[in-house]
């Protein structure tokens, strides 16, 4: 059930227009003012308070149902819904007209599960007065819980008929539209929450409904605007992470599902969850519509499952098949299992549909990278460096690619952009250090590394500079480096590269320890017949 409004009367008694206060026998005024205070005492002492008029049973009818009424929200406001319903079951049996206790227990009823019971509650509250806004604006909540929808969007527009400024209505109205298809109309009620009120659900619906329709930059700003009005909310970070991933921003999408992970660190799996159950409920009800497939499959491909990512775009895919970013959302989860090929005819159809789509063309340029087919790689990074000049990642990947070809100026001039750009990235400097090592400024060189260590302290950074330390000289200290390295490696029961077996013996045979140094050698050469090869043409060969 969406929403769960407790009315609290602040002790206004329920009696007719104009009627004198009926008399409150000897309970203290304090005792039974605390009764109705809820927002200010607090539920329990709230609760307390009216537990004591309640036992002191010495008043009228009426102001006995109040104070059974104001228990009940005590322990509705506290989620004791048991407890909050038998209060207004007591309520109703001293005052059989009391349509706010009626209203009230139909929405514990609802939380309870016991539906049936709600609705002939909340029946009979509208049946009482059929002026009350909320009774009707809990109905509807009622009803789209059933998915009753034409039911729920009857109630919600009775009660902005009653109360046009009912904000919440707005938004839970716009949450209907939103999964029968109707956008437009879910934007406007959005729209009208956001005018009425500065609230952080208003934004935040809105923003969702902006990233469902591919308005990124719109929801973003919501998102922006949601977290200031309530700051570390994990679901704003969730979907703030969900649309910067449909952008293929997945450094910071990363950034933002980390905190909302922190902020909800139990609550991973119920956002999950709750978004497939939402999206689910979409493609149900709107089964021609392109928006819920997408989004489906986003969040199936940022948990690893890959197949039902697959199938979600590929049915979004049918429906627009001109979409662009379906089809390079699709070639992720492609590349997910593990699927280059298939991965590479999706990127390419999305950058033939929008040729300056940066996000396809770096996880193009990255798989060709990895094939060894540089020159296709340069050409997709070019490509996405001419569309967006400030992207760090596509100038950094471009660097890899120039060392690949041996171009290690062109390679060293790249790194050095990305830093300008992204001076926190630890990889950069990484690059930029192992380069330099390479081209003979290792003095450099060994700065470039200290300061990605300093930023991350990492074993191939370390690796990397043993490799400095051996260009200068300093095979003790190349070897403490290359020794740390393999170490975590070993900890960690991963392989150690070839690079860095070669290396270490490099190290071990210039401090003498030549049966060590063939064993390191001999190891990287099983892994690797063209190593030494390789280190030669770095200057780096036999004992000094």
């Amino acid at each position: 059930m969406i929403g769960n409004l407790v009315r609290v009367l602040a002790g206004i008694l329920l009696l007719g227009a104009g009627a004198a206060p009926l008399a409150w026998g000897q309970v203290s005024n304090e005792t039974r003012h605390l009764c109705s205070q809820i927002d200010t005492a607090g539920p329990d002492a709230a609760i307390a308070a009216c537990t004591a008029v309640i036992q002191a049973n010495v008043d009228t009818p009426d102001n006995l149902a109040l104070a059974y009424y104001d228990r009940g929200n005590g322990h509705n406001y506290k989620r004791e819904y048991a407890l909050a319903a038998a209060d207004y079951t007591k309520a109703i049996g001293l005052k059989p007209d009391y349509e706010q206790a009626y209203c009230n227990r139909g929405q514990v009823n609802d939380e309870m599960g016991n539906i049936d019971q709600a609705l002939a509650d909340l029946n009979t509250a509208i049946g009482l007065d059929k002026g009350d806004p909320i009774a009707y604006y809990d109905r509807g909540n009622l009803y789209y819980g059933q998915q009753k929808f034409d039911a729920s969007l009857a109630d919600y527009s009775e009660a902005l008929r009653l109360k046009p400024d009912y904000e919440n209505v707005f938004t839970n109205r716009g949450n209907v539209y939103t999964l029968l298809g109707k956008y437009e109309l879910a934007m406007q009620d959005y729209t009208k929450a956001v005018g009425l009120s500065a609230d952080r659900n208003a934004y935040y619906d809105r923003g969702t409904l902006q990233s469902l329709l591919g308005q990124y930059q719109p929801a973003l700003q919501d998102f922006e605007q949601a977290d200031k009005l309530q700051p570390n909310t994990a679901s704003t970070h969730w979907q703030w992470c969900l649309t910067l991933y449909d952008l293929g921003e997945e450094l910071d999408a990363m950034d933002h599902c980390s905190k909302a992970y922190a902020l909800n660190p139990n609550g991973a799996d119920e956002m999950y969850d709750s978004s497939v159950s939402y999206l689910t409920m979409g493609v149900e009800f709107t089964p021609k519509l392109e928006a819920p497939h997408y989004d489906l499959g986003v969040i199936y491909d940022y948990k690893g499952h890959y197949d039902e990512a697959i199938a979600a775009f590929t049915a979004a895919i049918q429906i627009a098949p001109d979409d662009a970013l379906a089809f390079y959302q699709r070639g992720r989860a492609q590349e997910g299992k593990s699927a280059k090929d298939a991965a590479l005819a999706d990127y390419s159809t999305a950058i033939q549909l929008q040729p300056g789509l940066v996000a396809a063309l770096l996880h193009s340029g990255v798989i060709y990278l990895n094939k060894g087919n540089n020159a296709l790689a340069l050409k997709d990074f070019n490509t996405a460096i001419t569309a967006k000049p400030n992207n760090a990642d596509a100038i950094y990947d471009r660097a890899q690619t120039y060392d690949n070809l041996g171009e290690y100026s062109q390679a060293i001039a790249d790194y050095s952009m990305a830093i300008q750009l992204s001076p926190a990235n630890f990889l950069y400097f990484r690059g930029r250090c192992f380069d330099r090592a390479i081209a003979g400024n290792a003095v450099l060189a060994l700065g470039d590394c200290n300061q990605s260590l300093t930023a991350y302290q990492d074993e191939r950074t370390q690796a990397v500079r043993g490799l400095v330390y051996l260009k200068l000289a300093r095979y003790d200290l190349a070897l403490l480096d290359y020794n740390a390295a393999i170490g975590t490696r070993n900890e960690n029961k991963l392989s150690v590269d070839a690079e860095w077996l070669y290396g270490r013996g490099l190290a071990k045979l210039n401090n003498g320890d030549a049966a060590g140094a063939q064993a390191d050698m001999a190891a990287a050469k099983q892994q690797d017949s063209t190593i030494a090869e390789r280190f030669q043409r770095w200057g780096l060969g036999a004992a000094k």
